[in-house]
């Protein structure tokens, strides 16, 4: 494959169950494009990449999205970029063109109970994830980092 004349990605690419309507859905914008995307990068010769990921990641969790989160984790890792970043926000904070009712809903539960929350399970500005992500790319420290 012809090299990209690129020096790192980031990759946030997500939606919800509900708005993909389907698991399969759900698990093609979460997995299958984040690793496709992955695979052509680094054949491309990208050597430097950032995934947002999703708190509680696994790749044996009961739940779908979890352990969807987890297999595209798992999967990325395998690749070989030289750096790799994987961020793990909890509840992610920002500007949204949609309501969620229930993202909302959490995000204020969250926020009220901060001062006894472990701080992994604290709101995440969306702008703190960005910048995060772009110093971990311009870094690009090798190995895995999370």
């Amino acid at each position: 494959m012809k090299s990209w004349d690129v020096d790192a990605i980031i990759c946030a690419l997500g939606t919800t169950k509900a708005k993909a309507g389907s698991q399969e859905a759900f698990r093609y914008v979460d997995y299958t494009l984040p690793l496709v995307f992955a695979k052509a990068a680094h054949g491309a010769g990208v050597e430097t990449f950032a995934l947002v990921s999703a708190i509680g990641a696994a790749t044996n969790s009961m739940s779908f999205y979890a352990r969807t989160k987890g297999e595209v984790e798992r999967d990325i890792q395998q690749i070989g970029f030289r750096s790799l970043t994987i961020c793990r926000p909890s509840i992610i904070a920002g500007k949204r063109s949609e309501t969620r009712i229930a993202e909302g809903t959490v995000l204020a539960i969250s926020r009220a109970l901060a001062p006894i929350l472990p701080k992994k399970f604290h709101v995440n500005p969306a702008p703190v994830i960005a910048a995060s992500l772009l110093d971990s790319v311009l870094t690009a420290r090798p190995g895995c980092r999370w």
